[in-house]
């Protein structure tokens, strides 16, 4: 059975486009446009790793990886953080919410598959990659 992966985006275009695209390697993927959907989803169903833009309505994809982290169902899944907009201040946050990679969009879809591939086979160490 193909891994799950989870695609947090609000922007519809991008999200279809991310979930087609890990579909098309052989994933299982869903998306959610808000951090309440994703938690749903989460919590039903622990996915292999999360995919979040970091700027969502509401609350933040920062915010998303500290809440999984708090459910023992969660915990150990993978955040993988997406943002256009960079600074050392993402980096350091982005490792205290305990993501273990952050890429910069737009992301070659090959970099993204590849970072996916690389967390869900256990070398969770923070990458940032633009």
């Amino acid at each position: 059975m193909a891994a799950f992966i989870l695609i947090v985006e609000d922007d519809n275009n991008a999200r279809e486009g991310l979930v087609d695209l890990l579909r098309f390697e052989g994933l299982q993927a869903r998306g959610a446009a808000t951090v309440e959907e994703a938690l749903t989803i989460a919590f039903e169903t622990p996915p292999a790793a999360v995919v979040t833009d970091i700027q969502l309505p509401a609350t933040s994809g920062f915010d998303l990886a500290e809440m999984l982290r708090h459910r023992p169902e969660t915990r150990q899944v993978p955040v993988v953080g997406m943002t256009g907009h960079w600074s050392p201040e993402i980096s350091s946050r982005a490792a205290r919410a305990g993501m273990v990679a952050m890429l910069m969009k737009p992301c070659l879809p090959a970099h993204l598959v590849e970072e996916l591939k690389r967390v869900i086979n256990g070398r969770p160490v923070l990458t940032i990659a633009g």
